[in-house]
């Protein structure tokens, strides 16, 4: 004999919520690059310079994409022990992180100090639940 079962509609809602709100099995990282403007000859790195980074250096690091947000910023410089104020863009990406796209994030970090003259580029990761 089939006996069928029936379970109150607040049993399914609860079943049906505590399955459907599993975005992935996959960690995901959410990764904030803050970087400085200020040369230290007193000029600034340009938008056109900073595109150029982004279309040369972030880009073939981070082909899946990646968010540009113009801000100010403000930091405190220990050589000149006084708090700067300068223009800055901060990078915004999701990753699945691992050894190599860390290694990656480094190199832009790297990259932009050396071509840029910067003292340091914020690096900032943080697990996120994501759901696309």
């Amino acid at each position: 004999m089939n006996k069928k079962i029936y379970f109150p509609s607040a049993v399914v809602l609860m079943l049906l919520a505590i399955y459907s709100f599993k975005s992935s099995d996959i960690d995901y990282t959410k990764t904030e690059l803050y970087f400085g403007l200020s040369k230290p000859d007193g000029r600034n790195v340009t938008n056109e310079e900073f595109l150029a980074f982004t279309d040369t250096v972030i880009s073939k690091f981070f082909p899946e994409g990646f968010s540009v947000i113009n801000l100010d910023g403000k930091w405190y410089d220990p050589e000149k022990q006084k708090t700067i104020s300068e223009e800055s863009r901060l990078v915004v990406r999701l990753s699945k992180m691992n050894d190599e796209v860390s290694a990656n994030i480094d190199t832009i970090r790297a990259k932009y100090k050396r071509y840029f003259n910067q003292q340091a580029v914020l690096r900032v990761d943080q697990k996120v639940d994501v759901s696309f």
